[in-house]
C-alpha cells in the first residue's frame, strides 16, 4: 500500500517546507537528504524542525534603520519639521532567501532562536548583506550598514536637533531672543565642536555686514 500524504512541516525562518506521509503505522518524510520516521505526526515534526535548526547557519550583519523628516512638510503644506530616529539591529538571510532580524542586545549564540522575518521591507528582498550603500526603504526611511562612528554621529546629530529646538525657543519666547530676530542676518550654530556645553546665548550669533560672526552679546 502506497504511503499517503498527510501534510507539510513548515520552518518559517529557513523557508523550508517538507511533505510528510503515513506509511502503514508510521509517519515518514525526507528532509535535507535525511529520512525521518515517528509513531505520530507531532514527534516527526519535532525531529524535522530540530534538524533544520541545527543545519541552518546564519551570518549576522549589523545595520542601522534611520527615520528622518523630509523637507516637504506635511500634507503638502509649507510647514517643515526636523526630527531623527534610528535603531540598530542584526540582519541575516536564510538559506531560502528570507531576511531575518534580531534585536541588537541579543548575543550571537541566541540570535537564531529569537530572530524573526522582517515585515514590510520589500527593499531588503534582493539586497546583499552587508548592504555596501544606503538602501532607501521609503520616503524618510533608510537602511545603512552599522559602524560605531556612524552610530555616534547619529546620536550627536539627534542631540544637536534637540539643542536647535531649545535655541528656537529662546529666539521666539525671550526678549533677548526677539532682539536677535531684529537683526538682518541670524545664524544658529548647530553642530559646533562642543555642543554639550554650549549655552543658548552662545549658540545664537549675528552676522554683521563684514561677514565676521560675533556673539549675541557683542
Amino acid at each position: 500500500m502506497a504511503a499517503k500524504k498527510v501534510g507539510d512541516i513548515e520552518h518559517p525562518k529557513s523557508g523550508i517546507s517538507v511533505s510528510f506521509y503515513l506509511d502503514g503505522t508510521k509517519f515518514t518524510c525526507t528532509c535535507l537528504e535525511r529520512a525521518f520516521s515517528a509513531p505520530d505526526a507531532n514527534t516527526l515534526k519535532a525531529q524535522v524542525l530540530d534538524h533544520i535548526e541545527h543545519w541552518m547557519v546564519l551570518e549576522w550583519h549589523p545595520v542601522i534603520f534611520v527615520e528622518y523628516a523630509d523637507s516637504d512638510g506635511w500634507g503638502g503644506s509649507k510647514k517643515t519639521g526636523l526630527w531623527l530616529d534610528f535603531k540598530r539591529v542584526f540582519l541575516s538571510r536564510s538559506p531560502a532567501g528570507k531576511v531575518l532580524s534580531c534585536p541588537w542586545e541579543v548575543e550571537e549564540a541566541h540570535r537564531k532562536a529569537v530572530c524573526g522575518p522582517v515585515f514590510n521591507a520589500k527593499e531588503l528582498t534582493l539586497a546583499s548583506l552587508p548592504l555596501g550603500a544606503p538602501l532607501m526603504a521609503s520616503k524618510g526611511q533608510v537602511w545603512i550598514d552599522y559602524s560605531e562612528d556612524r552610530w555616534r554621529s547619529l546620536e550627536r546629530i539627534k542631540e544637536g536637533i534637540g539643542k536647535l529646538s531649545e535655541m528656537i525657543s529662546t529666539l521666539i519666547s525671550t526678549s533677548k531672543g526677539n532682539a536677535v530676530l531684529e537683526q538682518s542676518n541670524v545664524m544658529l550654530r548647530l553642530l559646533s565642536g562642543n555642543v554639550e556645553n554650549q549655552t543658548h546665548e552662545d549658540a545664537i550669533i549675528q552676522i554683521p555686514n563684514d561677514g565676521q560672526p560675533q556673539g549675541a552679546d557683542s
